[in-house]
């Protein structure tokens, strides 16, 4: 194979989950000859994670963020006390928390502009949370590929906004675009006054040291970037890759020329610690739970924790595998039934493998994981866009959606033996694991990189590109 002499660049969120989702699209770029580097802005402990997957790795610094957080802090303090300022406490330290806030993004953006000079990537694929990332790319005139590991997208009557709970029965009622209108009315309300009130906010920060005041939209759009508005905020109107496979989504949601479902989202090679399976009988019926890597800051964590080890006390049959990252949260539940396992930690790529069913909180890296090993689901959304794939796995019938808040031993039992003897959600999995199986590889993704990167070599826009 002819080695490529472009470089691509990576820019994720730092959340476990983004990496994995960008791991195989990666590790296939690298397989076509490309050179592939993610950057991180402060490392927060990912950058073994990544050079174990066999990446480049590129930093800021360690703990810039940190640093230039605390510097702030210090700076305002004192200038309050030299100033004696009389303001309300409360709106003051608001007021100093978005300084503080906008004035380390300033800095780390000047940062990333002098560590890209040095080494200029072709393309660079970055996170659709991290918008405001993407000056320091636009203003070197790097071409820019939202990496979209969710299923946020731009406003449409066609689908509801990641956040709602809505379950589309059909197509084009007039009914349903309603609901759907309704339902993004309501998230683009929301940030309006968002953006009115951080304005008055941060025009009363002029006071404040230092007066360098920014406006996200404006500043990219002073560099000929472009931005709509999404159910996340502002997204950079560029050509889009989403983790997953087009078959998950609705089937009417919206595809753009310039979007490309790029596969699976899985990265099954990535290392993980030994599972201890003790006393786990792999040839009976496992359940697994897990309620993600933010456990601990949900709050009906315990009454979910409850439900489920008693549903699976009442059954000898089953065997339950919990999750539980909290001290606290076990001290408090102990001691277990003899057929659950508790574990601060486990690894998917082994366990999921031989499990029968699977009872999370609907992350979409956990829902992924769980359809590539052809795992029925029982979900529990809590917060952020968890609704927009619990939404999904009820409408293809990949398992059921509960609530939370109202979730008892009796109703996670009822779940639990719906799902276990439900053959057409069983059939679902299948058909859906075998569409995750066939697009493992993200070829999809690879393919649309290249035609994009090879129409910029003749000179064609992005414009061009995406009206073809």
């Amino acid at each position: 194979m002819t080695k490529s002499n472009k470089t691509i660049m990576i820019m994720m969120y730092p959340e476990w989950s983004s990496f994995n989702s960008s791991f195989m699209l990666a590790r296939q770029l690298k397989e076509n000859g490309y050179r592939v580097v993610y950057f991180v802005v402060c490392h927060n402990g990912f950058k073994d994670y990544i050079l174990d997957a066999g990446f480049e790795y590129l930093e800021i610094s360690k703990n810039f963020e940190i640093e230039k957080t605390q510097y702030y802090i210090n700076r305002l303090l004192n200038m309050h006390k030299e100033k004696n300022k009389k303001m309300p406490g409360s709106i003051r330290s608001y007021i100093w928390n978005k300084r503080i806030i906008q004035s380390v993004w300033e800095d780390v953006l000047g940062k990333m502009e002098e560590v890209l000079v040095e080494d200029l990537p072709d393309l660079v694929l970055l996170g659709p949370l991290i918008t405001k990332y993407s000056i320091p790319f636009l203003k070197l005139k790097i071409p820019i590929m939202n990496l979209n590991y969710t299923l946020i997208s731009f406003p449409t009557w066609r689908v509801p906004p990641v956040f709602s709970r809505i379950i589309p029965k059909n197509f084009g009622g007039i009914w349903g675009r309603l609901r759907n209108t309704i339902s993004w009315s309501r998230i683009l309300s929301i940030q309006l006054l968002s953006d009115f009130w951080d304005s008055f906010i941060l025009s009363l920060a002029k006071k404040f040291p230092p007066n360098r005041i920014t406006n996200i939209r404006k500043e990219i759009m002073k560099y000929d970037g472009r931005v709509r508005r999404s159910d996340y905020y502002y997204l950079l109107d560029v050509p889009m890759l989403i983790t997953s496979p087009q078959e998950f989504d609705f089937p009417f949601a919206p595809v753009r020329p310039s979007t490309c479902y790029i596969g699976a989202g899985i990265y099954p090679y990535r290392k993980e610690k030994t599972f201890y399976w003790g006393g786990i009988d792999i040839n009976k019926p496992i359940v697994y739970c897990t309620l993600g890597s933010y456990s601990k800051e949900w709050k009906y964590r315990i009454k979910l924790y409850k439900a489920v080890i008693e549903a699976v006390r009442q059954r000898n049959d089953w065997q339950l595998i919990l999750q539980m990252a909290d001290d606290a949260d076990i001290e408090e539940l102990s001691p277990f039934p003899s057929n659950v396992f508790v574990e601060k930690w486990v690894p998917h790529m082994e366990v999921l493998p031989h499990t029968s069913l699977m009872i999370c909180h609907a992350g979409f890296g956990t829902v992924r994981e769980a359809i590539y090993f052809g795992v029925p689901l029982i979900v529990f959304p809590i917060e952020r866009d968890q609704p927009a794939y619990a939404a999904r796995i009820v409408y293809h019938k990949l398992g059921l959606s509960g609530n939370i808040k109202k979730i008892n031993p009796k109703l996670m039992h009822q779940l639990m033996e719906r799902v276990s003897n439900d053959d057409s959600i069983h059939r679902s999995v299948k058909n859906m694991q075998q569409v995750f199986r066939e697009q493992l590889m993200c070829e999809k993704g690879v393919e649309f990189i290249k035609n994009y990167l090879s129409h910029r070599n003749v000179g064609h826009s992005h414009h061009h590109f995406e009206n073809e």
